[in-house]
């Protein structure tokens, strides 16, 4: 049970953090100001979830409060309407620390003998589940967001779907990476289990991480932005509803693969 909440905590936080970092692809001037109201409750509401998750899993120790609460006004921080490039680079920083002090209280305390690559490893990983996830979901919404307001340029959701491909391709990249590591850092027996075992070991997982958690959404990814080019922003948005769906069952099998193995493919 305790696994499952840590998995769940570790998915909520990378939604609520990975959008954090990623609010200046979608700027106040642009999106207008009802969609920025409902990415700060939205990010919000996930964040009141992370902490309860972290309560249930009984991580919330004394010492834990201040790093919640820096990190909540490292968030807060975050919330801007983001006009210069400094400004851009600053928030970026801002949510990369808040990241990195959220991992340190969802994963608990670093053990001595952890070294410092493994560290490094697991918050380099994450923040591209973060991004890859949020940037998923708050795109699908923002092209929602167009048929509640048809005066919203299209363009600029042209520009995010052509921004999701990189960032599917990026992710893709990193599970890669990922992969390479537990290559070399496990023996031959246990990859193979992680990797060709699909009867007893977790094969099943890992393949459905790759093939529908990553090959499907950069299918999407690609759909979608040809959808948009040609203003059909319906089909657009249609196309990216279906292709969340592998996306969340992707970074899903990913965190199981980590609460088992601890590298997050």
């Amino acid at each position: 049970m305790n696994n499952l909440l840590h998995i769940a905590a570790l998915f909520v936080a990378g939604l609520t953090f990975g959008s954090a970092i990623i609010l200046p692809l979608f700027p106040l001037k642009v999106t207008g100001k009802s969609f920025q109201r409902f990415y700060y409750g939205f990010i919000t509401f996930l964040f009141g979830l992370f902490l309860l998750s972290l309560y249930r899993l009984n991580l919330l120790t004394p010492h834990y409060y201040v790093y919640g609460a820096l990190s909540l006004w490292i968030t807060i921080l975050s919330f801007r309407n983001v006009q210069s490039k400094m400004e851009t680079v600053l928030h970026w920083v801002f949510a990369v620390i808040a990241v990195n002090i959220l991992l340190t209280v969802s994963l608990g305390k670093s053990s001595p003998h952890t070294s410092l690559s493994l560290i490094i490893e697991q918050r380099f990983l994450f923040i591209s589940l973060a991004i890859f996830l949020s940037f998923s979901i708050m795109n699908m919404i923002f092209g929602h967001w167009y048929l509640v307001n048809r005066d919203l340029p299209i363009k600029h959701l042209i520009k995010t779907s052509k921004n999701l491909i990189y960032v599917t391709y990026a992710r893709a990249a990193t599970v890669g990476v990922a992969t390479y590591w537990a290559f070399h850092s496990m023996d031959t027996s246990t990859f193979n289990r992680l990797t060709m075992d699909f009867m007893g070991g977790h094969a099943i997982f890992y393949w459905g991480r790759i093939l529908a958690g990553l090959g499907l959404p950069i299918l999407v990814a690609h759909l979608s932005y040809e959808s948009a080019k040609i203003k059909s922003n319906q089909s657009a948005t249609g196309i990216l509803y279906a292709g969340n769906v592998f996306v969340i069952m992707g970074e899903l099998f990913a965190l199981y693969l980590f609460g088992i193995t601890g590298i997050m493919f």
